[in-house]
């Protein structure tokens, strides 16, 4: 199982786990991870599990998504430690 732990931004020190084989990040309240943000999309970015790991996609967000402060155009496979920044919200992948 992954989790993302929150490092900056509101609800800082909270962790989310990814148990499902597909987690959304967005402010719609049906979102697997709820982000309350106005600046956040309503279904900002999905991560999915795979065989070989956990990959993240932005889903056509107006502000996007950034791993290690480069923005998605493509999917990303995640590694130990990623920063994943959603706005003004940072998380720290653990997998």
């Amino acid at each position: 199982m992954a989790v993302l732990h929150t490092i900056e931004g509101p609800n800082a020190g909270r962790t989310y786990s990814i148990d499902e084989p597909s987690t959304t990040l967005g402010r719609h309240p049906d979102c697997d991870i709820v982000l309350e943000i106005g600046a956040v999309s309503r279904q900002h970015a999905r991560i999915t599990r795979t065989e070989s790991g956990y990959v993240i996609e932005d889903l056509n967000s107006r502000n996007g998504t950034f791993v290690n402060d480069q923005r998605l155009i493509a999917p990303h496979r995640l590694r130990e430690g990623d920063r994943i920044r959603i706005c003004d919200i940072v998380f720290q992948f653990q997998g």
